[in-house]
């Protein structure tokens, strides 16, 4: 089981990484008339396995002072694979299609993990008796 505060470092690695794959996926459509590009999508981590604490990278706030919140890398990175579709005469394999439905998939997951944040974020300060 997960500490306590493990659930905002979560939410924090899927924001990071749909931030990621953002960069990533627009990229793709910036290059959709460059001859020989190949689209890549970012590899999202396994986040079942960083709930359960069972190998991968563990679930936990690093911290350095008892006085700070969270001491985590400022730029994660995360794994890119190429995903090709079918290449157009000019060797270029984006399809304007396929990258603005996984920019929406993108955006909802993102909306999702920032909504859950905020409902957190309001249960904590309704237990510190804070209210909304």
């Amino acid at each position: 089981m997960p500490d306590r505060l493990a659930l905002f470092e979560l939410i924090d690695r899927k924001l990071d990484f749909t931030d990621a794959r953002h960069r990533v996926l627009t990229r793709n459509i910036a290059n959709a008339d460059t001859p020989g590009y190949v689209p890549e999508d970012a590899v999202a981590p396994d986040f079942r396995r960083l709930v359960a604490g069972s190998g991968g990278e563990p679930v936990r706030l690093a911290r350095t002072d008892a006085a700070h919140v969270d001491g985590r890398a400022a730029t994660p990175r995360f794994r890119t694979e190429a995903t090709p579709a079918e290449l157009e005469p000019s060797g270029n394999a984006v399809s304007l299609e396929i990258e603005a439905g996984k920019l929406r998939s993108n955006s909802g997951e993102h909306k999702r993990a920032t909504m859950l944040y905020g409902k957190y974020l309001n249960m904590i300060r309704q237990a510190l008796g804070k209210g909304q």
